[in-house]
């Protein structure tokens, strides 16, 4: 396999004999890191991967919450979280509780606000696809 553009190298063949039968995503995951390893690498080229991994962590994380709260709403703790414009990008979750239906969850959440008003907590369905946040104004927030 080559790449190309503004550099191309040869990846081993082994190694991709054994990356042969994994799902895209799997693949994709080690060439990244590959790619961040090798020292030759452009740093515009090792940045884009650097991304792409943060990116496969935050929705790999989002996924194990999905898979082990379907279908309900989550109250969730962003314990390491930055602002993008008025997108909030969140690194590290902990789920504080689930709950069956919306105003239960809403309920719950405000009590827990008020008691731990240092900690951004947020409510969500696990339907979403993506955790995507957008960035209240304090004004609107509870």
């Amino acid at each position: 396999m080559e790449f190309s553009g503004k550099w191309s190298t040869k990846v081993d063949n082994q190694c991709l004999s054994e990356l042969k039968d994994q799902p895209k995503n799997i693949v994709e995951l080690a060439m990244h890191k590959m790619i961040i390893q090798l020292s030759n690498i452009p740093d515009e080229i090792r940045a884009d991967s650097e991304r792409w991994l943060e990116e496969f962590h935050r929705n790999s994380l989002w996924e194990e919450v999905k898979k082990a709260y379907p279908d309900q709403w989550v109250i969730i703790e962003a314990t390491e979280a930055y602002s993008e414009g008025d997108r909030r990008t969140i690194d590290q979750i902990t789920v504080v509780d689930n709950c069956q239906n919306d105003n239960r969850a809403v309920l719950q959440y405000l009590q827990l606000h008020r008691q731990h008003r240092e900690k951004e907590l947020n409510v969500v369905h696990t339907s979403r696809p993506v955790l995507d946040i957008i960035e209240l104004p304090p004004a609107i927030r509870a």
